[in-house]
């Protein structure tokens, strides 16, 4: 099997742009600067800076599979992330006309903030059966709460069983995240835990606070 990352749109609507230090409230932790334009713009992952023209259409993409489904016989898989990649313009007709193409599948890792994305992308039954899996990225400084976000991920659930969760140990993190693994493991989603990871950042590294030394104890409990 072939995977092939896909990044359709650097955007992400729990970016805070009117931030003036480098973290918002929205993710405390974040080190990627998403645009709000879809052309002429740049985005950022810590001191990395790329320009970005404009995003590609449905059809650009598609013509690049297509080259790519000419050169290969193998099973594909797309992996959709971003930005939030649901926020790409006709995702739900981009993640369509991936599944229609003759062994494929996709997968997609997404803050599953909006309800009505996730119908729209399953309305079809191509994309319905090539899912091979959804990663719900929850965020909990974002702009949803822990029941909300839990409301999408049973949506999600509707229509794959191929779910899981992912979220990242982190100062702005640690207070509620293992009652939230616990809701999680409840309702029989795996979580997987990231430690927040940045440039001049180490978890073992740090000054030994008494906040440093809470969100090592956390860790020691869920790792």
């Amino acid at each position: 099997m072939i995977r092939i990352q896909i990044i359709p749109t650097w955007r992400c609507n729990y970016y805070d742009f009117k931030k003036a230090a480098p973290h918002g409230k929205n993710c405390e932790y974040c080190v990627i600067f998403s645009p709000m334009k879809t052309e002429d713009t740049h985005f950022q992952y810590n001191s990395v800076k790329r320009k970005i023209d404009r995003e590609l259409t449905t059809g650009e993409w598609l013509d690049g599979l297509l080259l790519i489904r000419e050169q290969t016989r193998d099973n594909i898989l797309f992996d959709f992330t971003g930005g939030e990649p649901t926020l790409y313009n006709d995702f739900d007709k981009l993640v369509y006309l991936f599944s229609s193409i003759p062994s494929t599948s996709w997968v997609i890792t997404s803050n599953t903030s909006m309800q009505n994305k996730i119908h729209d992308i399953f309305k079809y039954d191509a994309s319905r059966k090539s899912c091979a899996g959804w990663t719900a990225s929850w965020h909990p400084n974002g702009i949803r709460s822990f029941e909300e976000f839990v409301s999408n991920i049973l949506t999600v659930k509707e229509y794959t069983r191929n779910i899981s969760v992912t979220t990242v140990l982190h100062y702005s993190t640690m207070y509620n995240i293992e009652d939230q693994i616990k809701k999680l493991d409840d309702l029989e989603i795996q979580t997987q835990i990231h430690v927040y990871q940045a440039e001049g950042f180490s978890l073992f590294k740090e000054p030994e606070t008494k906040q440093h030394e809470r969100l090592l104890e956390v860790y020691e409990r869920i790792k």
